[in-house]
């Protein structure tokens, strides 16, 4: 936009992750705004709550036909981008790109179905097809790690690109805690490990709970920025097995997003501890790296561990065990000069994984294959 391209985003009405339409929204079958100088098309679907793998599954089903049909109502454009998961937004633009016979680039965030459902199981096999489907329909696959690139190309990608991720470094920044935020908590005063974002089917609440037990005689405490399908279910772990040891404070606007993760003194990944989570790269990483918020990542080793290690950017727990996640926040907690040189390194390395760079990088990847379309 900044460079003179003009941009319509097709999506649904924002309902994620509750599943309920947010205020100031209905869900209508069409609607159109602007967002940041945007033009924006909503789009009618099945809202279900995400507990629900059933009204999940519809929700995102219906979204392919309608925003199939609502961007038919629009000019035809030079490119069409999809963004997946979930796969039927990926299935919505290799449809649309055919129809209108424009070149299609699909950017891949997770490796879906293989990082969510059993391999062999019908669902899996019937998504595979979707899968492979929407890979070989696109001029360029675009990924957010290196590990990506074999599974994609191996399932018929016939040109991939790795694009890392980033954070919005002019809304991303160092700064003091809010009282303001903590103190309604009753963490003022507390050592704050954050972790924002949804709970879904990835992460590893029961790690979370266990060792948050073992931290009952500190004065650590987690906190929940967010919700998705498993936050109810982990509220009612903690309030059962170790309450006020894990803080909830609900799904929060995106625009205070950097005010609360400045309220954190660390900064948590939780994924489980499976190969298939072994190639992911929580967005949630770059935020933290460009608040100068050390990271504590508990999940396999990979990509995403092998950020923070090569930048020192926090310290890694792979193993999977409570036992060790109580220490490293223990340790975290003690040693202030080693929290002080990760958050130095973690700001240091931002900008090498900035939101400017893979916007710059995805429209280099947009623009050569137009051209390459037109030669």
């Amino acid at each position: 936009m900044r460079d003179g391209q003009q941009v319509t985003v097709v999506t649904n009405h924002p309902n994620y992750p509750d599943g309920r339409v947010y205020a100031g929204h209905r869900n209508s079958m069409r609607a159109v705004g602007s967002v940041d100088g945007y033009r924006v098309v909503r789009v009618w679907t099945h809202v279900a709550s995400h507990s629900s793998k059933l009204g999940k599954l519809l929700d995102q089903a219906s979204f392919t036909v309608s925003a199939v049909l609502q961007a038919l109502r629009e000019p035809a454009p030079d490119v069409v981008v999809a963004s997946s998961p979930h796969l039927f937004a990926g299935l919505a633009g290799a449809v649309y790109a055919r129809i209108v016979r424009r070149p299609f680039l699909l950017e891949i965030r997770d490796l879906w179905p293989d990082s969510v459902l059993r391999p062999g199981s019908i669902a899996y096999r019937a998504f595979k097809v979707i899968e492979r489907i929407i890979y070989r329909s696109a001029d360029v696959v675009t990924v957010l790690t290196p590990a990506f690139e074999e599974h994609v190309r191996r399932e018929g990608a016939r040109a991939v690109r790795t694009i890392v991720g980033g954070a919005d470094l002019r809304r991303f920044a160092p700064g003091p805690a809010s009282s303001a935020l903590l103190a309604p908590l009753g963490l003022e005063g507390r050592f704050v490990i954050g972790y924002p974002g949804t709970l879904g089917t990835a992460h590893d609440i029961r790690l979370l709970v266990d060792a948050a037990k073992l931290l009952r005689q500190t004065d650590i405490r987690f906190l929940v920025v967010g919700g998705g399908p498993y936050a109810d279910r982990l509220r009612s772990m903690v309030d059962a097995e170790c309450p006020g040891m894990v803080v909830f404070a609900g799904t929060q606007p995106p625009e205070r997003m950097p005010e609360w993760w400045r309220a954190m003194d660390v900064g948590l990944v939780l994924l489980r501890n499976s190969p298939e989570l072994a190639t992911v790269i929580p967005s949630k990483m770059f935020e933290a790296m460009a608040t100068a918020r050390p990271i504590l990542f508990a999940g396999p080793g990979g990509a995403g561990s092998a950020i923070v290690e090569r930048h020192g950017a926090g310290v890694v727990v792979d193993d999977g065990q409570a036992e060790s996640l109580a220490t490293a926040a223990r340790l975290l907690r003690d040693d202030a000069e080693a929290r002080e040189r990760m958050a130095a390194a973690a700001l240091a390395a931002s900008p090498s994984y900035s939101r400017e760079r893979h916007a710059r990088e995805s429209l280099d990847a947009l623009v050569s294959i137009v051209e390459g379309r037109r030669s």
